[in-house]
């Protein structure tokens, strides 16, 4: 009855379906046997039901896939802090003490969520999510700010940072930049200018920061 659906819809009769292909991610863009193991799928079950099968030419998909992963490449930035503990701590004072921070559970992590419940970071027990900590201690706090991932902030680092200096003084340790040297409060203006850009640059791109679409793209 000309209606589009993005998911079936029982009772309906349907006489053309549409497959989106995800170009690329973080992993690289589609190659070639991607898109060959993808084309021979869609034959299948064009097959199943005695219907025809239209797309574009392989190597169009191929070109194009490698251009979004170009482009996507130069906009594309993970900024972490260290809070590193003076010794081992118990996991459950950690747990108790990030909540205290404002720290919430976020699918297999801890996050700090924004007001639309994205987080602007994340948390990791000695390089791992809190859902995968087996050991009784920790001894390393890693914050994450995943750019794309995270909503547009003028102040995106220096929140996080703040937060960092804050944990660090409940749990009695240093806040260390990815290098392992002692962060100074100096750089925070520099580092969310600089952040800021990347995310008018992400904007200007077509990828909103945070949104579930751009989220495919950068995963």
């Amino acid at each position: 009855e000309g209606n589009h659906h993005m998911r079936l819809v029982e009772n309906e009769r349907y006489v053309s379906m549409q497959l989106a292909i995800l170009l690329a991610n973080r992993s690289g863009p589609l190659s070639d046997i991607e898109w060959s193991n993808l084309w021979s799928a869609a034959q299948n079950v064009a097959q199943h039901f005695d219907a025809s099968l239209e797309g574009p030419e392989q190597h169009l998909v191929v070109n194009q896939a490698q251009q979004l992963d170009a482009l996507c490449a130069n906009l594309d930035a993970v900024v972490s802090l260290v809070v590193r503990l003076e010794g081992p701590v118990n996991v459950q004072r950690v747990l108790n003490t990030l909540g205290e921070a404002g720290f919430l559970s976020y699918g297999r992590q801890m996050a700090w969520l924004a007001d639309s419940g994205i987080p602007r970071f994340t948390v990791l027990f000695d390089g791992q999510a809190v859902e995968d900590v087996q050991s009784a201690s920790v001894e390393r706090l890693d914050l994450v700010l995943d750019v794309p991932n995270s909503p547009m902030d003028t102040q995106a680092f220096s929140r996080m940072a703040s937060v960092g200096r804050d944990l660090a003084v409940r749990l009695g340790g240093q806040l260390l930049d990815e290098q392992g040297r002692v962060f100074s409060e100096q750089s925070d203006q520099q580092i969310d200018e600089q952040l800021y850009t990347m995310y008018q640059q992400l904007e200007e791109a077509g990828f909103v920061a945070g949104e579930s679409r751009t989220a495919r793209v950068f995963a």
